[in-house]
């Protein structure tokens, strides 16, 4: 397997890697120029390329540890792609209660991870950007994703917030809407998903991927739908997100007492803890919460302090490279409760 790292970091991948002798290291190119086409040039006679773009090296050997197997599987030709994931971005608790098919969409990848691929694939993706492409290829194909590491314990960097969950304001997703689209429909059938349910899980995972107008057109069709009202739920946050305060909150009250709002007002600030939050977070999460119940409206008014501190909600790619990211505490706290409450909604979906 060819590892591809940054130049910066090629002399301590090197001596990551040394013992390990399914692996050697060649040079990321610098800058834009990381394209399918760039990489074919350099993995030479590799069935297995990975790409490491992180700068926490001592976690290498763990992901390629990890990775061996399904390094393996790739080189048989089993998979076309893996991506190992340094860390999970869901509590412990989330996470158990998410199937293996939902699991590579509900996790978005940051630097940090090691993404793996078979190079004769990747060839045919001829000039396409990298991993961009990969991630569409990884999503429509039989791939898995596996995690090093669990979600509690150290705190998200503002860097791993920014890159890996949703913001308030829809960036430009890195992922083609095609590949997303079958992966969403493989997921459905898997899960045996039918009728109004089918349609509220496609539209929760089209916006959580940050295809909003996509799932508005599927959520705005749907009024007073679900068991209870989730399309309008769905449509809610697309609002919230858009953003549009108050067609948000029509549709909010439209929702009424929803069970998921129940739920989230009992785990949140546990769940928002797990995943290392800070005091200062901690405390405008469990500001959201009134009557025992995740209160949308003053969700909806975070989303409206983000939105404005930083002009448009800090709009960034899914694989921008986000080195400066600096989040305040109302941007770190929507984030994260925004990025559970999709995915409680989504378990909802799926019941």
């Amino acid at each position: 397997m060819l590892l591809l790292v940054p130049e910066s970091l090629l002399t301590a991948a090197t001596a990551v890697v040394a013992g390990i002798g399914f692996c050697r290291v060649g040079a990321l190119p610098a800058g834009a120029g990381l394209t399918c086409g760039v990489l074919r040039q350099r993995w030479g006679e590799e069935r297995c390329v990975a790409v490491f773009r992180g700068g926490t090296v001592e976690r290498l050997a763990a992901l390629l540890g990890y990775g061996e197997s399904l390094a393996g599987r790739i080189e048989l030709g089993e998979l076309d792609a893996a991506v190992v994931f340094s860390r999970a971005v869901l509590p412990l608790t989330l996470q158990q209660r998410i199937s293996a098919g939902c699991r590579p969409l509900l996790q978005r990848w940051g630097s940090d991870d090691l993404v793996l691929c078979c190079a004769n694939v990747l060839r045919q993706h001829g000039a396409g950007e990298f991993p961009g492409s990969l991630l569409g290829l990884r999503l429509a194909t039989e791939c898995v994703g596996g995690v090093v590491g669990g979600g509690a314990g150290r705190g998200l960097s503002d860097v791993e917030l920014a890159a890996v969950l949703p913001a308030a304001v829809p960036g430009v997703s890195g992922v083609p809407l095609a590949g997303l689209q079958c992966a969403i429909d493989r997921c459905v059938s898997e899960l045996g998903l039918r009728g109004v349910a089918a349609r509220c899980f496609t539209a929760g995972l089209l916006l959580y991927w940050d295809f909003a107008e996509e799932s508005h057109q599927i959520s705005q069709t749907m009024e007073g739908r679900g068991n209870p009202r989730t399309a309008d739920y769905w449509h809610g946050i697309m609002h919230r997100r858009e953003p549009d305060a108050g067609n948000a909150g029509y549709w909010f009250r439209r929702v009424g007492d929803h069970p998921v709002l129940q739920q989230l007002g009992l785990v949140l600030e546990d769940w928002v803890g797990d995943l290392g939050a800070g005091a200062e977070v901690l405390a405008r999460v469990r500001g959201l919460v009134s009557g025992g119940r995740l209160d949308p409206f003053r969700l909806i008014e975070l989303s409206t302090e983000v939105v404005r501190e930083s002009g448009r909600g800090g709009r960034s790619g899914v694989f921008t490279d986000a080195g400066g990211a600096k989040l305040s505490v109302a941007a770190r706290a929507l984030r994260l409760v925004q990025h559970l409450e999709m995915v409680q909604l989504l378990l909802w979906d799926v019941g």
